[in-house]
């Protein structure tokens, strides 16, 4: 690692990318072969919102380090900002391979590609991985819940939904996908509590009041029935 990169991450761990950006460009000036440098640059573009930006840098430090598995995910984590998930997953498919690969957020990240992939047999063994390393991981529980949900099996979408509410009784996407559980087996009136229960901990996210307004519209339409 050069000089130029050394200083530039001292600047970006204290907060300051205008700083450390700066030292990233300089290395990439006096060579622009420095994959650690690009890799850098990118990162601070994906902090910045820049992702046009942050994905050209990460593009170009993967093609000088191939097997590098931690550029790879940056890669991946902007292609996923950018909504682009089918295009992630080979790049996640590809890092997780590597020798070492276990980090969590790495296969969370690839288990959500798999997911928005409607990958729904891979998705459940990548969020697995994650739970088998870190049992209480909030974004794989939700994602193990949703996919089992896709796939119909309730009992495990309910089963998981209840791990990450004994982990944290306040988590509201919990709750929510209780209430979809309960809605999808026609259990209205318990779905309307769960949903509710859902909004009182966090009116504003969307998914909660999506699911309130599809429980109340499906107990007016069968008390009109």
């Amino acid at each position: 690692m050069s000089s130029l990169v050394e200083e530039g991450l001292r600047h970006h761990n204290a907060g300051d990318l205008e700083k450390a950006e700066q030292c990233y460009l300089d290395a990439v000036s006096a060579n622009s072969s420095d994959a650690q440098a690009l890799k850098l640059l990118g990162l601070v573009q994906a902090e910045r919102g820049m992702f046009e930006d942050a994905l050209s840098y990460a593009e170009a430090a993967v093609n000088l380090l191939p097997d590098d598995s931690e550029c790879q995910h940056l890669l991946a984590r902007i292609r996923i900002e950018r909504g682009e998930f089918k295009a992630a997953v080979p790049v996640l498919r590809q890092a997780t391979q590597k020798a070492g690969a276990d980090a969590t957020a790495m296969w969370a990240d690839f288990g959500l590609c798999l997911e928005h992939t409607s990958a729904w047999t891979e998705a459940k063994g990548a969020f697995n991985r994650v739970l088998a390393l870190e049992p209480r991981h909030t974004a794989a529980l939700h994602g193990l819940a949703r996919t089992a949900q896709a796939i119909g099996d309730l009992d495990l979408a309910e089963a998981t939904y209840r791990r990450a509410l004994a982990a944290d009784k306040q988590d509201a996407e919990a709750w929510s996908g209780l209430a979809r559980v309960e809605q999808q087996r026609g259990n209205l009136e318990a779905a309307l509590k769960h949903a509710e229960h859902a909004c009182s901990i966090s009116p504003s996210l969307a998914p909660c009041a999506a699911a309130l307004e599809d429980i109340r519209d499906a107990l007016e339409a069968d008390a009109k029935a």
